[in-house]
């Protein structure tokens, strides 16, 4: 029989699904998973049959061992329970050793488990954690670490580096340092897309990959076009829980054994539709995004499905509406003065970006959005971009438009403190509020 030899760190091929694990034989070794139809064998070199033909799986050889040794791989796997059992002792573990809220601690477990059942999510999770370098967000990346799957921990990461990643890795990254704004973009792009790919010496390579993202700013006022779960981290009030070198790794080997039966359990379960969130309250468009992200990862789990729907509600209140509001108001009152200022019929995204920035700069914020960022904004407030002139994209003050950006001023409550000497649209603007209050 003809044999083909492929190097991978995992694939799933007919029923069978073919995992890279540690090999618990030896300290330093990997081996295979193979699971088929429930029934699991641990093998060095696993052969498949594949019509005339058979596969032989290889773990790729020209992979350097110190990357190796910087992944996390389970070395065994065990019985969880129910998986509402294994989120809640999830949450218990990162509740004890952070400070972080029971719905900070939820989010984060939702984002471990769904990393481990990336074939069901065309997004791959991303989680932001927000605040300076501190002994809270240290704490937090070492439990990261032992939940989710394939962890990569780096100090910084830029895009040329991604193209050295062997080709199916796709490790989860843990950034800690990545305040450079348009590279972070670049990382975005190139690990959110399942299609995507990098080329790398004549090949193409796929860095489709979970993410978490240490950031000192807002990720929703800097990065308003990428959803992100965004964890603000709370200051700790005296010393956290000692989580020293032994404890982490009894942590791992405990919940990364246990996330390897999660999917072995699933992996080959049909995606259900999608849990619909629907009724009031609705959520964000980034909540939604998140969800969009999420929720394939727990089908066939309702109770988790239904745990999710409610979490990302909470979130939604506490951070998602808010946050949205505040920058659809900052870009309302841009919007109105670029228009005062205009002296043609033509709104440039140029002179837009400047205005919301200085806003911005105004209210105390010292990041500043990009033009693509503010053209989503604009955008989402139902404003349309016309083709670039010699200065760039434009929106064209007909008069429906300007009627559109003031009645938001209006609506905003930013239209009084930028009125307009001599505007007409102001003064009908104006004039409505009065008659309405009448």
């Amino acid at each position: 029989m003809p044999k083909i030899e492929i190097e991978t760190f995992g694939e799933i091929f007919g029923n069978y699904l073919l995992e890279v694990v540690a090999d618990p034989r030896r300290n330093d070794g990997l081996a295979w998973f193979v699971i088929k139809a429930g029934q699991m064998t641990l093998e060095k070199k696993p052969r498949v049959p594949d019509g005339e033909t058979e596969r032989i799986y290889l773990v790729p050889s020209d992979v350097d061992a110190s990357l190796l040794h910087s992944v996390r791989f389970p070395r065994v796997i065990r019985p969880y329970g129910t998986a509402e059992e294994l989120f809640r002792s999830m949450c218990e573990v990162v509740r004890k050793y952070t400070m972080l809220t029971e719905l900070q601690a939820a989010l984060v477990v939702f984002a471990a488990m769904a990393t481990w059942l990336p074939e069901r999510s065309q997004v791959p999770v991303c989680v932001a954690l927000i605040g300076p370098r501190s002994d809270e967000r240290q704490q937090l990346l070492k439990l990261v670490h032992c939940f989710f799957r394939r962890p990569l921990h780096l100090a910084e990461c830029k895009l040329s580096e991604l193209r050295s990643l062997p080709p199916t890795l796709n490790p989860a990254l843990l950034i800690e340092h990545c305040e450079d704004l348009l590279q972070l973009r670049k990382i975005l792009r190139a690990t959110s897309s399942r299609d995507a790919h990098l080329i790398s010496n004549g090949r193409a390579v796929s860095v489709h990959c979970s993410k978490v993202i240490c950031l000192e700013g807002s990720w929703s006022a800097n990065l308003p076009d990428w959803s992100a779960i965004e964890i603000a981290l709370p200051r700790a009030e005296g010393a956290l829980p000692v989580l020293d070198d032994q404890t982490q790794e009894q942590i791992a080997n405990e919940f990364q054994a246990k996330l390897m039966m999660y999917r072995r359990q699933n992996y080959d379960r049909p995606s259900a539709a999608s849990v619909q969130f629907v009724g009031p309250p609705a959520l964000s468009s980034l909540s939604a995004e998140i969800a969009r992200a999420l929720d394939p990862c727990f089908s066939g789990e309702p109770t988790l499905q239904g745990l999710l729907r409610d979490t990302l509600r909470s979130y939604d209140e506490l951070v998602g509406k808010p946050t949205e509001g505040r920058l659809q108001s900052t870009t309302t009152e841009a919007l109105l003065r670029a228009c005062h200022e205009s002296s043609t019929a033509k709104l440039h995204l140029t002179a837009i970006t400047k205005q919301l920035n200085g806003i911005l700069e105004q209210q105390g914020e010292t990041l500043q959005l990009d033009r693509r960022a503010v053209k989503k904004l604009v955008r989402g407030m139902g404003l349309e971009f016309q083709p670039r002139d010699a200065t760039g994209e434009y929106v064209l003050l007909l008069k429906a438009n300007r009627e559109r950006i003031h009645k938001m001023a209006r609506d905003s409550k930013v239209l009084d403190s930028n009125f307009g000497s001599g505007c007409s649209d102001c003064e009908d603007r104006q004039n409505e509020l009065i008659e309405a209050i009448g």
